[in-house]
């Protein structure tokens, strides 16, 4: 027994043998803890977590953590028991280090892509933007975490952080109209003045929205060609979004011939009135004869059209025009059309 306990006092390689065992104990001691953690707490831990909305997140979080990450965790802490060289201890420090922030690093990857698959699910219309927020945001992470490493590694980061700064003004100049297009695209995608399948008129050009993109939003106009617009002028000059109105307001006037008797000429309004009460979609306002024209008899209807939809609006517009036709027709009234009298004097 006291040869024993000599030997374990023995020194090798700087710790005494008593030392060496000590640490073999412990590495056991993890890795028996780490296969009951891996077998049993893992797998109940995994089942209630399944019931939380968070829970699939936090299941992957586990799951990316490999088994040779917590075997090397149980022997630099085993390791550290015993006193090693300075060297082989600082390449181990690094090397937990630089593999325990690629795992966090992992992590908030899965929370960001969690939490932006329900930003999505709820606005599914700005899809595009949230992936390239979530993009930007992860570049930003790995940036960051490299910078956090290399600084706890002893490298002195004050040099490269400046260079990036002036490297990032640099390019934000150079890239200025890029970069104002895509925080438009933001804007745009955020504020929501329009969106896919709206028709909107911007300046002189009208269209239906087919898709917002980074740079440019593309327009489909009436007449069918493509219109580029940039997403910057989108969000600078004032836009009009036809399907954001209720009911359309439609005035139009129209004439009649000066022959036409007065008894008639009192009993239009009536008519116009009837035909567009008549109509589902189609709130009538007023009609009243305007004045004494050229060639006609001017009168003015004014109404409004239930729905935002501009093709409902033609459609109602053109039964209208058509039933006043008809039953003008009926009633001997004469619409009006540029006429000349010439009259000729005998001398």
């Amino acid at each position: 027994m006291n040869n024993l306990l000599e030997n374990l006092d023995y020194v090798f390689w700087g710790n005494e043998i008593g030392d060496y065992v000590l640490s073999f104990l412990v590495l056991i001691s993890l890795l028996i803890c780490l296969r009951i953690f891996r077998k049993i707490a893992l797998k109940r831990v995994t089942s209630v977590i399944k019931k939380v909305s968070l829970g699939r997140s936090l299941i992957s979080i586990l799951e990316s953590i490999k088994l040779p990450f917590y075997l090397f965790v149980s022997f630099w802490i085993s390791l550290n028991v015993l006193n090693v060289d300075e060297r082989i201890s600082k390449v181990l420090n690094s090397v937990l280090i630089i593999w325990a922030s690629y795992y966090l690093i992992i992590a908030l990857q899965i929370l960001i892509d969690y939490l932006l698959k329900k930003r999505i699910i709820k606005d599914p219309e700005s899809k595009e933007s949230f992936i390239m927020i979530g993009k930007a945001i992860k570049f930003v992470i790995w940036l960051t975490v490299f910078l956090m490493v290399i600084s706890s590694l002893g490298i002195n980061i004050t040099s490269i952080v400046a260079g990036l700064g002036i490297g990032g003004i640099a390019i934000a100049f150079a890239l200025q109209n890029v970069l104002s297009d895509l925080f438009s695209s933001f804007s745009i995608q955020f504020d929501k003045p329009f969106a896919a399948g709206d028709l909107i008129l911007v300046g002189e050009h009208m269209g239906t929205v087919e898709r917002i993109g980074i740079k440019t939003t593309r327009l489909r106009s009436i007449q069918g060609e493509e219109i580029i617009i940039s997403n910057k002028e989108l969000t600078t000059v004032r836009v009009q979004n036809f399907r954001k109105i209720e009911r359309r307001r439609n005035a139009f006037k129209f004439g009649v011939v000066y022959e036409t008797p007065n008894e008639k000429l009192k009993k239009i309004d009536e008519i116009i009135a009837e035909i567009i009460k008549e109509e589902e979609l189609a709130d009538f306002d007023r009609v009243f004869f305007i004045g004494f024209r050229d060639y006609s008899l001017e009168f003015e209807a004014v109404y409004f059209v239930l729905s935002g939809d501009y093709k409902e609006f033609l459609r109602t517009h053109e039964s209208i025009l058509l039933k006043i036709k008809e039953r003008f027709e009926k009633e001997g009234i004469v619409m009006a059309f540029p006429t000349q009298t010439l009259h000729i004097k005998n001398d």
